[in-house]
C-alpha cells in the first residue's frame, strides 16, 4: 500500500482523478475539460484499468503535451479489482489538498474551478458539493442537486462532490467490497462523524449516465440494503394518502396549500 501524502506549504491545491476502463472516446471527453480548466492549481491522476480499446495508446498520445506534462503527477494502465479499488489507487496518489473524482465519460463545466476554488478556500475540513448536469446519448436530460441534508436517503453524485483528502487519512478509504454504492457509504460515514456539508450553488460537471451505477439493476439494490443496515438508517413506507394526492393533484396547488398552512 501507498503511503498517504503528507501537506506541505507548496502542495497542489485539487487532486482530480479519472479512473477509465474500455471507454476511449469517454476518456478523451474527461481529459479535454480537466486539461482545459483555466484555473492550474491542480494536479491530474488518470487510473486505466488496463483497457483493451485504445485507452492507454490515447494516455500516451497526450502525454507528449504541455498541459498534460504540468498537471499529470500520476498516471496508469493496469489490471484493478474494481472501480472503487481504482478510484483508491487514485487517492493514494494524490497530494491535494482537495480529492475529486471525476470519472471518464464525465465532464468538467469550462473554467468551474475558478469559482470552486474559491469556495475551498473558504470552507477548509468541510465537504462541499454542488449540482451536475446529467447526459445520456449526448442529450441534457436532468440536473441533479440533491442536498446533503437528505442524503440518507440517496448519494448525490460524486461528480459534484469535494473532499479534503485528509479526510481519508481519518476515516478512510472507499469501501471496495462495494461495487457501486461505496461512495454513499463513505459520505454517510463522514455525515456519522459530524463532517460539514457545505453546498455551492454551481452546477460542476456533466455526468454521462450510461455508466454502471446509473441504473437501478439487482446489485444496486441489494447494495443499498447493505449502506442503509450499516449506518442504521430507516426506511419508511410512503404515505398512501400522500401518493394518491401527487397522482390527481397538480404539484403547483400542493405547493401553495403547503404556503397557506405556514402562515
Amino acid at each position: 500500500m501507498l503511503p498517504m501524502y503528507v501537506k506541505d506549504s507548496d502542495s497542489i491545491f485539487i487532486s482530480i482523478i479519472t479512473i477509465n476502463f474500455n471507454n476511449k472516446n469517454g476518456l478523451q471527453k474527461t481529459m479535454d475539460s480537466v486539461l482545459n480548466q483555466s484555473f492550474q492549481d491542480y494536479e491530474y491522476i488518470i487510473v486505466d484499468g488496463g483497457s483493451s480499446d485504445g485507452s492507454k495508446e490515447l494516455i500516451e498520445a497526450y502525454s507528449s503535451r504541455d498541459d498534460f506534462k504540468k498537471h499529470v503527477a500520476y498516471w496508469c494502465s493496469e489490471k484493478d479489482s474494481g472501480i472503487y479499488n481504482a478510484m483508491n489507487k487514485g487517492i493514494r496518489h494524490a497530494s491535494g489538498e482537495w480529492v475529486y473524482m471525476l470519472n471518464s465519460g464525465d465532464a468538467l463545466v469550462n473554467n468551474v474551478l475558478n469559482p470552486v476554488s474559491d469556495v475551498l478556500h473558504s470552507h477548509e475540513n468541510e465537504v462541499v458539493y454542488g449540482a451536475i448536469d446529467c447526459y445520456a446519448d449526448n442529450e441534457y436530460t436532468w440536473t441533479s442537486c440533491h442536498s446533503a441534508k437528505r442524503l440518507d436517503a440517496g448519494m448525490f453524485p460524486h461528480q459534484g462532490f469535494f473532499s479534503p483528502r485528509i479526510f481519508h487519512e481519518k476515516y478512510g478509504f472507499y469501501d471496495e467490497s462495494f461495487k457501486i454504492a461505496a461512495d454513499w457509504d463513505y459520505a454517510l460515514r463522514l455525515k456519522d462523524k459530524g463532517c460539514i456539508f457545505y453546498h455551492v450553488p454551481l452546477i460542476i460537471a456533466e455526468y454521462d449516465e450510461t455508466g454502471i451505477s446509473a441504473t437501478m439493476t439487482p446489485l444496486h439494490k441489494k447494495e443499498i440494503k447493505l449502506v442503509q443496515e450499516r449506518h442504521n438508517i430507516v426506511v419508511t413506507k410512503p404515505n398512501l394518502f400522500k401518493k394518491v394526492l401527487k397522482l390527481f393533484v397538480p404539484p403547483i396547488l400542493i405547493l401553495i396549500a403547503r404556503r397557506i398552512l405556514k402562515k
